[in-house]
């Protein structure tokens, strides 16, 4: 992906274990969403050290912190989610460099995130006012292991909903801040162990299931 010119603010919403919280605001399903995963980056990226800005390729004078990044996929994803362009969002870490075997690269890290389109309506434009506390978090924030980051390779993936093939080619600059291209690599999942799952509800509906696992290697 690469970075757009535009440059705005997203609100962010609760912290782990209680409701989304704000005084004036008024939130979509997809922002809470894509809020959901946004705290979960920004915890990822505290623990492995990973720097957005070199990995995502953002030109120099855009921005210049990882908050302020995070700022901005808050709003793509919020948007992807709203029209209903993606399914499943992946956050990976993997070896630096492909297997000369399988001419994969290896993974040592991945957190899945996959929405419940059926718990939603359509465009999942249903909205909650910040005192209505219907939004909530359940289990802890992301906890990938001491060292897996270090030299990794990140890649930030999603899944497209196939019944909207036409739209996403319309996913990139200027539209949204970043170019939502698919790699070419591909990714050996094979060794990778689940050992921490997560969720978001939605007025009482189970709306995101997050799985997060690793290599043993690194866990």
């Amino acid at each position: 992906m690469t970075q757009s010119n535009s440059k705005t603010t997203a609100d962010t919403y609760a912290d782990v274990d209680t409701t989304v919280t704000a005084k004036t605001k008024v939130f979509t399903q997809s922002q809470l969403i894509a809020c959901y995963f946004i705290d979960d980056l920004k915890q990822f990226v505290k623990n492995t050290h990973i720097d957005l800005l070199k990995e995502l390729a953002i030109p120099s004078g855009l921005v210049s912190s990882n908050n302020e990044v995070c700022e901005l996929l808050s709003e793509d994803l919020s948007r992807l989610l709203q029209n209903n362009l993606i399914t499943r969002i992946h956050l990976l870490l993997s070896e630096p460099e492909e297997d000369k075997n399988t001419h994969r690269f290896p993974l040592r890290y991945h957190a899945s995130y996959s929405v419940n389109s059926a718990g939603a309506d359509e465009g999942q434009q249903r909205t909650l006012k910040s005192t209505q506390p219907n939004a909530q978090r359940l289990n802890a924030l992301l906890d990938p292991p001491e060292q897996v980051g270090k030299r990794a390779r990140f890649i930030l993936l999603v899944d497209w909903n196939r019944e909207k093939s036409e739209e996403r080619h319309s996913v990139h600059r200027p539209l949204y801040h970043f170019d939502w291209i698919q790699p070419q690599s591909q990714f050996d999942a094979t060794t990778l162990v689940s050992y921490n799952k997560g969720a978001m509800t939605y007025n009482g509906v189970q709306v995101v299931d997050r799985d997060e696992s690793a290599s043993p290697g690194y866990h």
